[in-house]
């Protein structure tokens, strides 16, 4: 019985793991997604000049 307690508590700690480590993943992107922006590029092609949207990060 108490190796099952002890493979249900470390099953347990496993999720709760996984789950704060999603949680962090998902504070990270937040926080790279405000470094970034969508610019409008002007490219010129031939004659012919496209606008192209562009997503831009800074490097920090």
């Amino acid at each position: 019985m108490n190796d099952a307690m002890d493979l249900t508590g470390g099953l347990l700690g496993t999720i709760a793991g996984a789950a704060a480590a999603n949680q962090q993943a998902e504070a990270d992107r937040r926080a790279d997604a405000e470094k970034c922006w969508t610019e409008n590029r002007r490219i010129k092609s031939g004659a012919q000049t496209v606008v192209k949207k562009v997503r831009v990060c800074s490097g920090e």
